[in-house]
This record gives structure tokens, sequence and C-alpha cells, in this order.
């Protein structure tokens, strides 16, 4: 036998891959009587080899075997099936509150309730502790859905395309948000809320309302895109240049006249989209730009003698005027 008892699993730090499924090697099954098990060892084998016995939930999916599992387009399909229900999508059929029975999806990790005419949710949405993805862009969302905010697994939230005027300081507890978008909505002042999310890596505000960004937008250290595109921005603050992962920077369709010198210290940054502004002339530091592909500048009033200055400060960036 690989082990000399049971017992010996409990004090692995990891699985050997050939145990991954122990009761092939031991031809257990779980016992009726919980006794067996006594004492912590016992404890500790026990969650080891029966977890989904302790929470009712099978193995969740990773991202390439979410790709390839079954899609679900109905609630009551997906009870026919509780526990193979990994993706639901109920986009577009004008549902106006959640369907009956969601919360008892236990495995549910994606669920897209985009284009349908919601103006809240039920607390109800809070059993699904697996959910990692939710979509719910296209509705009729005023403010943000406090029910959203116990969902303490979700990795990626899309607002977008709502009415939302007023945010919450209960964002707070989705500390594993990776992708937050927000576009499409009603905000006038930069949610301060979202820079409790250290884990961010995409914010979406495209067309808003925003004319001021916070100096604080560079505690979002593992920022990679923002898109700040179609608002009212007058100026970008200089603690931008901290946002040292950012690697997409949208600022098309403002009302920006400069820009701050610390631009040139986004090391990372491939793809600048400054088009449709009030720019004059682009500071020097961009020089620094030593990853910059792309660069967009047209529908600024840029001067020939500026267009050709830029031109030499970043000689391998395709740059469109």
């Amino acid at each position: 036998m690989l082990f000399k008892s049971l017992i010996h699993i409990a004090f692995l730090s990891t699985i050997p891959s050939n145990l991954v499924h122990p009761v092939r090697y031991f031809s257990l099954q779980c016992p009726s009587n919980f006794n067996y098990f006594k004492g912590l060892k016992g404890i500790a084998l026990f969650l080891l080899i029966f977890p989904n016995k302790v929470n009712g939930q099978g193995k969740l999916l990773n991202k390439e075997e979410l790709v390839l599992t079954k899609y679900y387009y109905s609630i009551n399909e997906a009870l026919t099936e509780p526990d193979k229900a990994y993706v639901v999508d109920l986009t577009g059929q004008f549902l106006t509150g959640l369907p009956a029975g969601i919360s008892k999806l236990p495995n549910l990790q994606v669920l897209n309730l985009g284009g349908n005419q919601l103006s809240g949710l039920p607390a109800e949405i809070s059993k699904l502790q697996n959910l990692q993805k939710l979509s719910l862009t296209n509705n009729q969302l005023k403010t943000f859905p406090l029910e959203i905010c116990k969902l303490q697994n979700l990795e990626e939230l899309y607002l977008d395309e709502n009415r939302i005027t007023v945010f919450s300081s209960k964002i707070a507890h989705l500390q594993k948000l990776k992708i937050l978008g927000l576009s499409g909505n009603q905000l006038n002042v930069f949610p301060d809320e979202i820079l409790t999310l250290k884990k961010l890596r995409t914010l979406g505000l495209w067309n808003n309302q925003l004319s001021v960004l916070p100096e604080e937008i560079y505690t979002l250290k593992k920022l990679k895109k923002l898109y700040l595109g179609n608002n009212k921005l007058t100026a970008l603050p200089a603690q931008t240049g901290k946002l040292q992962n950012l690697q997409i920077l949208d600022l098309q369709s403002n009302q920006l006249s400069q820009l701050p010198a610390e631009i040139g210290k986004l090391l990372h940054l491939q793809l600048l989209d400054l088009h449709n502004n009030q720019l004059k002339t682009l500071p020097v530091e961009m020089a620094g730009l030593v990853n910059l592909e792309e660069l967009l500048l047209s529908g600024n009033p840029l001067p020939k003698k500026e267009k050709e200055k830029i031109k030499k400060l970043l000689p391998d960036t395709r740059i469109a005027f």
C-alpha cells in the first residue's frame, strides 16, 4: 500500500497526482457513522478525501474548462441537472426579475443577465457564492446593487449600459474583483469606492460624465487597462504615472488640453488613445514610453511642427494624427 495508514494523507500539504481520487485506491465510501473520523486527524482526513460531502458542491472549473462546458439558456433547463450548471446565459429574455430557483445552482460560476429589464436584484443572488463572473449590462439599474457585494468570489462584474448614478462603499467587500465594467452609465463623479479594489486589472468608465479623475488613482497598482473615453475630463492627475502595470489607457473624446510629464513613466503602456481632445502639444517625457505600440491623436489641434516632434520622440510607435 502507498501509505501505511490513511491518517498519513491528512498531513500532506498537497495531494500526490496519483491520489487525486483517493477512493480509487482505498475503495472507501463515505461512512454513515461519522464516529469513524474521531479526533483532529480524522477530521482533517475526512475533509481531504470527501470535501464535497461538507459543502455539497462539486469541483469548480477553470477558465479553459468553462469554455468547453455546457451553456444553459433557461433556469428550468439548468435545474434539471443543477450540479452541472456552471454557465447560465439569460441574455435578452425581457426579464424584470431574477428567475426563481437560481439559488439552487450551487456550482454556478458564470451568469449573464445582460439585455434585460432589471431594475434591481433580489437577496437570493447572494447565495451564489461560487459566482465568478456576472454580467448585468444593458439593463435599467439606477443604483449599484448591494446584493452583489456578498458575492465574495466575484472576479468579473459588468454593469455597463445602465443608468447608475449612485455607488456604494460595500463594493469594498469584492476584494477578488479583477474586471469592473461601468461604461455607459450616468456617473458624474469618480466612485472613490473603486479605489479599495486592489486586485483590479481592468476598469471601464467609458461614456459617463466624469470631469475629474482622483489623484488616488495610483493606488490601483495592478491596473492594466483603463478606459476613460467619452467623458468630460479636462486634466489627468500626475499620479497616473504611478500606474506601472498599465498597458492600455483610453482617454479619447474628452477635453484634455495638456498631459502631465509623468505620463512618460508608464513604461508598460502599449496603447494610448488621445483622439478628439484639445491637445496642442505633448510633453517630451513621452519619449520614455519605450513599449508604446500605438498612439492615437486624430481630432486634436496639433501644429505641424508638434507632429514632427512627436514622431521623433516615438520613432517606433504607430501614430495616427
